[in-house]
């Protein structure tokens, strides 16, 4: 298996329409996958979703992941 010297956190996208969000990584910028979560299913959202709060929820989930 090939050693890799970088982790990368890419970016993240969210649909907030779909509540689906998308996580990117990359291992020295040469592999790359991502994780995507659907929160339509396990969240009732009331109105509309400040973009802030989204940003540090999202950035959050992101490192975790």
């Amino acid at each position: 298996m090939k050693k890799f010297d970088s982790f990368y956190f890419e970016k993240y996208e969210f649909d907030q329409e779909k509540l689906l969000a998308k996580f990117y990584y990359s291992f020295d910028q040469e592999y790359f996958f991502e994780e995507e979560i659907d929160f339509s299913s396990d969240f009732f959202v009331r109105g509309h979703l400040d973009e802030k709060v989204i940003n540090n929820f999202l950035f959050s989930i992101h490192l975790s992941l």
